[in-house]
């Protein structure tokens, strides 16, 4: 009597490796799914830190970091050039001997060092990254006059009164050295609807001396909406950084599907659908308690009505 093979057939080996391919396409989707999601829950935690450490800046200091701030060089601090955000708050993110290393050197280190918590996990490049890449930029207002000479960047009057445009402002102006502060504590607006932090896929490195509005802010629209500054558009497409035809990219973008992380003044931070109403993404931006609305050169007080969380 012959023996039975103890082997597989190759039909039974195909069903095999079918059955195989089906699971995995079933749970490849899933496993994608879960390091996204542990990727935004980072990216969340690291602009929760940003905020939490701007706040603690702003309570010791009763103002608001700028989006370039005068130099920090201990020999001569009005000469060397100006610093960003990210280097103000480097002793308010246990980053205090990193701080000293510009504060020593008029031109801090070089290269700019990579630091995780300028960094979304989502954000391949940044992520890669050895260098001082970030992927976050903060909420500069709209954008600053091109005429250095004006006294009012950052602000604008309304009535007889200057409001702020937003919260990182121009806070070393070139002619008049005024100080456009804005202090901690005076969101007409309320903390939990003023943006202070945001995802930008298309900023520069975080270190770059005398940094500039759309290389680390992000901006609203003076005129009304329009495709300008366009949410999550043409993410991670920006390759010249010293060309100010690509302000436009001054918005916000996100890898996170649909969404862009964004942290509030209160600290919180929300993920917002990338089809939000540019309308209520401008009046989020604005701090001094309405948007303030330019067209044809001539200023109005517009969308003055509170935002709630249904708007957003």
């Amino acid at each position: 009597m012959r023996k039975r093979s103890v082997g597989f057939t190759l039909v039974e080996l195909l069903v095999v490796i079918t059955i195989i391919g089906m699971l995995m396409s079933l749970l490849l989707p899933a496993v994608n799914s879960a390091q996204e999601a542990a990727r935004r829950a980072t990216c969340n935690n690291r602009i929760r830190e940003i905020c939490t450490a701007t706040i603690a800046y702003a309570t010791a200091k009763q103002y608001f970091p700028g989006y370039r701030n005068p130099p920090v060089f201990s020999n001569n601090n009005t000469q060397g050039p100006a610093v960003s955000w990210q280097v103000t708050l480097l002793p308010y993110l246990s980053e205090q001997a990193l701080y000293d290393n510009w504060v020593n050197n008029q031109n801090g280190p070089v290269p700019v060092p990579r630091r995780d918590m300028f960094v979304c996990p989502s954000d391949a490049n940044a992520a890669a990254s050895l260098t001082g890449t970030t992927s976050y930029a903060v909420n500069s207002g709209r954008q600053d006059r091109v005429d250095q000479a004006n006294t009012n960047q950052g602000t604008v009057t309304v009535s007889g009164t200057e409001r702020y445009e937003g919260i990182f402002n121009f806070l070393s102006h070139p002619a008049t050295n005024k100080q456009l502060r804005l202090q901690f504590g005076t969101m007409r607006d309320g903390d939990a609807t003023t943006v202070m932090v945001t995802e930008n896929l298309d900023v520069n490195e975080w270190g770059t001396p005398n940094p500039t509005e759309d290389l680390m802010g992000v901006m609203w629209e003076p005129n009304g909406p329009s495709l300008f500054l366009r949410i999550n558009k043409e993410r991670g497409k920006r390759t010249d950084f010293n060309n100010p035809a690509t302000i436009r990219f001054a918005r916000p973008s996100s890898n996170h599907p649909g969404v862009f992380l964004t942290g509030f003044v209160s600290t919180n931070v929300r993920s917002i659908d990338e089809n939000i109403q540019s309308t209520v993404w401008e009046r989020l931006m604005t701090p001094d308690g309405q948007k303030l609305w330019q067209i044809n050169n001539t200023l109005y007080a517009a969308q003055n009505v509170p935002v709630s969380d249904s708007d957003f």
